[in-house]
């Protein structure tokens, strides 16, 4: 009779000690954390590499006073320069006693040292204003890169106060700075029908078809378009982007089939390179066809930007019936599916 009530309950208290889903889901987002503490960490070091950086960059561009005072001083005894010199000492007029030594470029007359200096100190002087941007920007995102990492080490000093929401945020909130947590694919909330179908995307990357079947991944901003390139796009698709101008990448598959896309879906897909753009309809406009084989991005450019050869440029004037197909034949299959 023991062993019989053994049986019996030995299931039910295996069960009970199970989580639930939604624990399982809370503990699975809280393993993302010591890979978040990782990347946080990583790009701390990274912001301090840069600061300092800076900070010797704002020291060389503070020559540019140095120079100005040169090439002021020069300018009031240009004619008792003599030619060929490397070094001159000049008083400075306006502080009688006090002397200035100025280094020249002895293959250089004296006007053109002086035009020199003063390009010199003209291009410093632009540089110091963009160092100074540039650092007031780093310091602001260390600022938020350090309250990130307080963050983490408080949820995983105190696991069981953490919920599975506020892991979420501070997960989404390192995300918004562009770093990624590699196990945070692991961790979602349950797929939707359309993830399951693998149409989960990140921000900003839209999927469409073509009317012949193809598949056609779209970026409505830099980061969304560097996923497509750098991600989704392969050497035998096409990439189409509007010429001259900030717009949206759009990749047409070509892979996985013998045929290759023709000339109407060609077009129709820098119809909608147009549309996304957001260029207005009835304009002729050029897209730049190219496959992806020969677009590339430069190595540490920002988001979006890409290096593109051979290729060729479509002519086209969006058309309103071929714009709302692609919609209508995606929305189709996000209610079908």
């Amino acid at each position: 009779m023991t062993d019989e009530i053994d049986a019996i309950v030995a299931p039910v208290e295996a069960q009970a000690r199970r989580p639930s889903r939604a624990e399982q889901r809370r503990l699975e987002r809280l393993d993302c954390l010591p890979e978040a503490s990782r990347s946080l960490r990583r790009e701390l070091r990274k912001l301090r590499r840069l600061v300092d950086n800076l900070a010797e960059d704002a020291a060389r561009a503070a020559l540019a006073a140095t120079l100005r005072s040169w090439g002021e001083v020069l300018k009031t005894a240009l004619g008792r320069v003599p030619r060929g010199a490397d070094r001159v000492r000049l008083e400075i007029p306006w502080q009688p006693g006090e002397w200035l030594d100025i280094e020249l470029r002895r293959d250089l007359t004296p006007a053109a040292n002086l035009d020199r200096i003063f390009r010199r100190a003209r291009g410093l002087g632009r540089g110091q204003a963009i160092i100074d941007r540039r650092r007031a920007e780093t310091l602001a995102r260390v600022d938020l890169v350090q309250a990130l990492v307080l963050r983490v080490d408080q949820q995983r000093a105190e696991p069981d106060l953490v919920t599975y929401e506020t892991v979420g945020d501070l997960l989404d909130d390192i995300r918004r700075l562009g770093l990624r947590v590699q196990a945070a694919r692991a961790v979602a909330p349950p797929a939707s029908r359309a993830d399951r179908k693998g149409h989960a995307l990140p921000a900003g990357v839209e999927r469409f078809v073509t009317d012949g079947g193809r598949v056609v991944w779209a970026g409505r901003n830099a980061v969304a378009n560097d996923h497509v390139v750098t991600r989704l796009a392969r050497g035998r698709d096409l990439w189409f982007h509007p010429r001259d101008v900030r717009g949206a990448h759009v990749v047409l598959q070509a892979r996985g089939r013998e045929d290759s896309p023709d000339e109407t879906e060609i077009r129709a897909c820098a119809m909608l390179a147009v549309h996304l753009t957001g260029m207005p309809r009835g304009e002729r406009v050029d897209v730049h066809c190219v496959p992806c084989k020969w677009v590339r991005k430069p190595k540490r450019a920002a988001p979006g930007t890409v290096l593109i050869a051979n290729g060729r440029v479509v002519q086209v004037v969006v058309d309103a019936e071929v714009i709302a197909s692609f919609y209508d034949r995606r929305k189709r299959a996000d209610v079908g599916g």
